[in-house]
């Protein structure tokens, strides 16, 4: 059967890993396509690292933003941590 044209095991090896590739990269999209229209899925809009904020935080950021003076904030502060 083997006549000496081909590729031999080179080439097997090759397709193995060409058709390993292409399934991965099959796996990868699904994967992909699935958290993107997931429900609670994230749209790349996240504020913090938990994925939320909590009132503090807004707080802390609306101060370095200057929206609110340091007198603002104290009392702000003050009234959350009760």
């Amino acid at each position: 059967m083997m006549d000496g044209s081909g590729f031999g095991i080179i080439g097997m090896l090759f397709g193995l890993f060409i058709t390993l590739l292409f399934v991965v990269g099959i796996i990868v999209l699904i994967i992909w396509i699935v958290k993107q229209f997931a429900p609670g899925g994230t749209s790349g809009t996240t504020s913090s690292s938990t994925g939320g904020s909590n009132a503090l935080d807004i707080l802390e950021e609306r101060f370095a933003k200057g929206e609110i003076s340091k007198e603002e904030y104290a009392d702000m502060k003050k009234e959350l941590r009760k």
